[in-house]
């Protein structure tokens, strides 16, 4: 039972980060120059990083 909580937290965490990454990527898309470049590289590794904590449990 105690896992299956963490668990749940822990996907509710990824979901918002993987949300937010989301987010950056359109709000960077809208900006011009190297501040919407910045803000998508952020969301890119926002994005990297979701996929690998995901898929670290199952390796």
């Amino acid at each position: 039972m105690e896992l299956e909580k963490k668990r749940r937290r822990e996907n509710i965490l990824l979901l918002i980060i993987f949300i937010a990454g989301i987010v950056l990527q359109f709000v960077g898309s809208s900006k011009t120059g190297y501040l919407g470049l910045g803000i998508q590289l952020v969301s890119l590794a926002l994005i990297i990083l979701v996929l690998y904590l995901y898929n670290r449990r199952y390796t």
